[in-house]
C-alpha cells in the first residue's frame, strides 16, 4: 500500500472550445461540463522530490486523479455555489463551497487560456 497519501477535493471544469478568450465573461461560454475530482499525492515522494525540484511523480501515479461523471453545463447551469465534500471512512475531511473559491471559474479559464494558447 501507499503510506502518507494526501487528498484534496477539487471542482473540475471541462472546456469545450479551443478559441482565444479575451475576457473572463466570455470564458463562461466555453464551459462544457463540471465534475468533482480527488487530487491525490504521495507525501513520501513529494518530500523526497522537493529537494530536487518539482514533485511530478508524487501526483502522477496510477489512479491519482479520479473524478465523478461529467455534468453538462447546459443541464446544470453555471455553478456559483454548492458544497463539495470529501469524506473518508465516514469522517468529513474537507467541505468547501464553490462560492468561497479564491478565483472564479471564468477567471481561471481565462488565465489558463493566456498561458497555454
Amino acid at each position: 500500500g501507499i503510506d502518507n497519501l494526501l487528498h484534496e477535493v477539487e471542482l473540475i471544469v471541462a472546456v469545450g472550445k479551443n478559441d482565444q478568450i479575451f475576457s473572463a465573461s466570455e470564458a463562461l461560454d466555453y464551459i462544457f461540463s463540471y465534475a468533482v475530482g480527488l487530487d491525490l499525492a504521495r507525501s513520501d515522494k513529494q518530500k523526497e522530490q522537493e529537494k530536487e525540484g518539482p514533485s511530478s511523480t508524487a501526483k502522477g501515479f496510477d489512479r491519482s486523479a479520479p473524478c465523478s461523471d461529467l455534468h453538462k453545463m447546459e443541464e446544470v447551469g453555471h455553478l456559483e455555489r454548492g458544497k463539495i465534500t470529501l469524506s473518508v471512512n465516514g469522517g468529513i475531511l474537507q467541505q468547501e463551497d464553490i462560492s468561497d473559491m479564491i478565483w472564479f471559474v471564468a477567471e481561471v479559464i481565462q488565465a489558463f487560456q493566456v498561458l497555454f494558447n
